[in-house]
């Protein structure tokens, strides 16, 4: 009750997340470990976060979409900061078979663009590419500059890479 006033009650998010889910609410629960999740990695804890996101995906149901999705975005972003490259390879596909399913071009875009770059960093150059074409025309249809400037960015630089000049 006093968390709240406080500005305090992201501290308390995961204890409130236990309460929920001990109480067979999976659905709030799922929520309070979403902030959870965010307030921990923001604090620089990203194991924390990432046990908070993954736990949230397993209470989640599947009619939650946007939770679901948030949860699938969140947790990809702190396997990438984690290093941990094949798992964060396995929740890219995740994502973009529910962005696919929510058939949301913006979330497809963003699926496409994280799937694009750890296959780049491991040298899978022909799949990036190929990602960030898939992203550059789902941002397109979504009408979303800034993904589709980034992924134009993003192939550009690895074209150069490859020492494609003409193509870049």
């Amino acid at each position: 009750r006093q968390a709240r006033p406080a500005g305090r009650l992201d501290e308390f998010s995961s204890l409130l997340a236990e309460h929920a889910e001990q109480a067979g609410e999976t659905l709030p629960a799922a929520r309070w470990l979403l902030r959870a999740g965010k307030w921990a990695f923001r604090r620089g804890a990203s194991r924390s976060a990432q046990r908070a996101f993954a736990h949230g995906l397993k209470l989640a149901p599947a009619s939650e979409t946007e939770l679901h999705w948030q949860l699938l975005l969140d947790h990809d972003e702190v396997l990438g900061t984690l290093g941990e490259m094949q798992a964060r390879q396995g929740a890219d596909q995740e994502l973009l078979s529910a962005a696919l399913t929510i058939n949301n071009p913006t979330y497809i875009a963003d699926a496409y663009l994280r799937i694009g770059y750890p296959q780049s960093k491991l040298g899978e150059e022909p799949a990036a590419l190929s990602a960030y074409d898939a992203c550059i025309l789902a941002a397109n249809q979504a009408s979303n500059l800034r993904l589709e400037t980034l992924a134009m960015g993003l192939k550009i630089i690895r074209l150069i890479h490859l020492g494609l000049m003409d193509k870049a």
